[in-house]
């Protein structure tokens, strides 16, 4: 699941991760997203990034989430 949040600017997500759900924040989503394919990477303000190997594979609420973003 993705949930995004604007403030100030500022994107914040909250994301669920094979590690457990992350928070993060995002300053230039055009900058900090890249598609290659059907593969999504996400470069958050210190540096982590976060990789979806299938965007086609996320839920639909997860895909109209991201979809606002970019």
């Amino acid at each position: 699941m993705i949930w995004t949040e604007a403030h100030f600017g500022n994107r914040y997500w909250e994301v669920e991760t094979d590690r457990g759900v992350r928070c993060f924040a995002m300053k230039n989503p055009y900058i900090n997203i890249r598609r290659m394919g059907d593969e999504v990477v996400l470069r958050d303000v210190i540096g982590n990034m976060f990789r979806i190997p299938s965007f086609s594979a996320l839920d639909d609420r997860s895909k109209a989430e991201f979809e606002k973003v970019t």
